[in-house]
């Protein structure tokens, strides 16, 4: 049997992104590139994930993807590795 939805409270996550904006085909190509892109830059700054990567899809049309690449960060103020560079895009 499945449980009645419930409410809850949780904590805030810090979380770094990286905001992407491509041509649908693309994605194969920009996810790798710009995860490696992220992590590298959390790295650079001696942050450590708090989690498991995700992406976070704000628009999906056939000409283009505007979504976000994200780590859940252990810092209370992760960096604005906000804009990836990732294929000359932002």
């Amino acid at each position: 049997m499945i449980d009645a939805p419930q409410i809850i409270q949780t904590a805030a996550q810090p979380t770094a992104i990286s905001h992407l904006q491509i041509p649908e085909d693309e994605i194969q190509n920009v996810i790798g590139p710009g995860l490696q892109e992220l992590m590298a830059t959390l790295a650079a700054q001696d942050i450590k994930p708090a989690g498991p990567w995700f992406t976070h899809h704000r628009k999906m049309s056939p000409d283009a993807w505007d979504f976000e690449i994200s780590v859940p960060s252990q810092n209370p103020s992760p960096p604005p590795a906000a804009s990836s560079s990732v294929n000359g895009r932002r």
